[in-house]
């Protein structure tokens, strides 16, 4: 136990340089500013009509925050708490599958795993999801291999948890339910094959009071087919599935995938099937869960980096499974693969304290400073406005195209409509002549350069718009290493032409917020 302690220590160090060093980007500030609406009713109407989650863990953060209040520290505790138990667990999960010393590894892997530091340091569920996704397969595997109505209960119940927490579940337990009949078939013939059909009958009657309300999210929100080159969105995936750099962790990958091969086409000198060890199972879980989101990009895009992190402790566990076989030249390669993760993830993790995960307090509190009360702030995307709003305190107002409240969390229901409508480019015209015709300074905050956001289908005409009424005359990318890794935001200040050379002599056309040298 003083090992597993030791890794929990390690884990524990890790997550604290890497949450508290940092604002909240604005994924996590739209999480809680959903929190923050009012009463669960109000919360659960909000999910459904604007939102793409289910209410799971909103229910549990909700409470949370109750207790412990919804600023910085208290809304990633509970994620960091889950992150520490992903640890145990990951431990647990190796000793019952393999050996104690397959657990301290996985253990280990799990602790230093940038990933999962980045998922357990963020106010946002991927921290339970990596504790439910674990056990949810380890249980997966115990049915498949028992085949006995109370592991089918037990499966049941962790599925529930995790489709109910989120709906990138239902790839996990796609990959669940065809790896589990398999193995089912392998070890049990037919006899067993009827209680996946009812564990996964009974999953959908679990799930139906949920499931009208997954359909208008999918028709309204959630992620559509990536206009992104297919290599270069399996690239980041691979960050966040081993966290490590991509190109270390497509080579363990392919490693991994070569001593499964290896192992089939060598047979076990025990004569287990491939099907029945659990360390397969856990990778061919990952392998399949990638490969189902592959095959469902013309509809969806399900290669979400972020959700990737989910299967990451599977993945994990099945490493130090692999570690843990009796063969010895398969076992010294997967040695070698572990060892590779885990002095690269120490290495890496070591370095995220110098990482923030955005900047966009700093360009908050800079534009509050320097704007004045006659100014105008405008965020584009709105997607900003949760994050930049938790940390402005300034006099001059804002608003965010296309038009919406920034204190209000952001309504992601029909969201490329909303953003290319001509009536909102009408409407943010108005406001940009009529700002203009005041005489007012307008402060874009945007994550993207103007001559970047031109390009851009949504926000094109809004800028072209701005920049026919105004000249801009700085520009700033505020923080310690220039932005942030989730997102870099940025803070330009147009004034109405005739204004121009005199602001760019106050600055001495210097960038705005940049001292001079």
């Amino acid at each position: 136990m003083g090992l597993l302690a030791a890794a929990v220590a390690v884990a524990l160090a890790f997550r604290l340089s890497a949450a508290f060093g940092s604002a909240m980007w604005r994924d996590e500030a739209q999480f809680i500013a959903v929190l923050q609406l009012g009463d669960v009713r109000t919360m659960f109407r909000f999910l459904a009509n604007h939102e793409s989650h289910p209410p799971l863990y909103y229910l549990l953060a909700k409470g949370w925050g109750v207790l412990f209040g919804y600023g910085d520290p208290a809304s990633v505790a509970l994620s960091m708490i889950f992150g520490l138990l992903l640890v145990v667990v990951a431990y647990v999960a190796g000793r019952t599958l393999f050996s104690p010393g397959a657990g301290l590894l996985a253990a280990l892997l799990v602790s230093t795993s940038s990933t999962l530091i980045f998922a357990s340091a963020s106010a946002r569920p991927y921290g339970f999801l990596g504790v439910a996704a674990l056990v949810s397969t380890t249980l997966a595997w115990r049915f498949a291999e028992s085949g006995t109505w109370r592991s089918a209960g037990e499966y049941l119940t962790s599925a529930a948890v995790l489709v109910y927490t989120h709906h990138w579940a239902w790839v996990i337990l796609a990959a669940h339910g065809l790896l589990g009949l398999w193995t089912s078939w392998e070890r049990h013939g037919t006899a067993f094959l009827h209680r996946w059909l009812i564990a996964y009958a009974a999953l959908i009657v679990l799930y139906l009071p949920w499931l009208p309300i997954l359909v208008l999210q999918t028709r309204q929100a959630g992620h559509p087919p990536s206009l992104l080159p297919l290599s270069r969105i399996l690239y980041k995936c691979m960050f966040f599935l081993t966290g490590l750099p991509p190109e270390v962790g497509a080579l363990c990958v392919l490693s991994l995938g070569a001593l499964m091969v290896l192992d089939w086409t060598a047979g076990d000198g025990g004569g287990q099937p491939m099907a029945r060890r659990p360390s397969v199972f856990l990778i061919s879980t990952v392998m399949m869960v990638t490969g189902l989101a592959v095959a469902a990009l013309p509809v969806a895009n399900l290669l979400v980096p972020h959700c990737f992190s989910v299967v990451t402790p599977v993945l994990l566990v099945g490493v130090a499974g692999l570690v843990h076989r009796d063969r010895s030249h398969h076992r010294l390669l997967a040695a070698g693969v572990a060892t590779v993760m885990v002095v690269a993830s120490t290495i890496y993790s070591a370095g995220l304290w110098r990482f923030d995960r955005t900047n966009v307090d700093e360009v908050a509190g800079y534009v509050a400073r320097e704007a004045q009360a006659g100014d105008l702030v405008l965020l584009m995307p709105i997607y900003l406005a949760p994050s930049f709003m938790r940390y402005y305190s300034g006099a001059a107002p804002v608003v965010a195209y296309p038009d919406e409240s920034v204190r209000d969390p952001t309504k992601f229901d029909h969201r490329l409509v909303r953003d290319t409508a001509s009536a909102a480019r009408r409407r943010f015209s108005t406001t940009v002549d009529e700002a203009a015709q005041a005489r007012r300074r307008i402060w874009l905050v945007a994550e993207g350069r103007p001559d970047h956001l031109l390009l851009n289908e949504r926000w094109g005409g809004a800028i072209e718009a701005l920049e026919a009424a105004y000249d801009r005359t700085a520009v700033t990318s505020i923080g310690r290493d220039g932005g942030g890794f989730f997102e870099t935001v940025y803070a330009f200040l147009y004034v109405p032409s005739a204004n121009a050379r005199a602001a760019r002599d106050a600055t001495d056309g210097r960038p705005a917020g940049r001292p001079p040298d």
